[in-house]
């Protein structure tokens, strides 16, 4: 009678010992799986600005002013230099 108890206790334990074992490996992978996901979900700002060059005009009084963005986009905007003043707004030279 003694050993039939102590038999149902080892396989107890061993049943609870691979329950323990199996949980952990799902816990595991579930883990991974979430930061895997997390490092795909990076958050982006959107397109920043690279840079700004400006170029002498095709007439001694205009500078043409360039940007550059992140995406690839060139933005120009033509300025007066004798007065200052400036065009009404940057005109889209190549699109991303």
């Amino acid at each position: 009678m003694n050993n039939e108890h102590e038999i149902h206790s080892l396989q107890a334990a061993v049943r609870r010992l691979r329950f323990y074992l199996v949980a952990m490996v799902i816990g595991l992978g579930l883990l991974g799986l979430g930061a895997m996901t997390q490092e795909d979900q990076d958050i982006s700002v959107g397109p920043h600005l690279v840079g700004i060059t400006s170029v002498r005009g095709t007439m001694p009084a205009q500078t043409a002013l360039f940007r550059l963005w992140s995406n690839g986009r060139i933005d120009r905007r033509i300025v007066q230099v004798d007065d200052g003043r400036l065009t009404n707004s940057w005109e889209m030279v190549q699109r991303p």
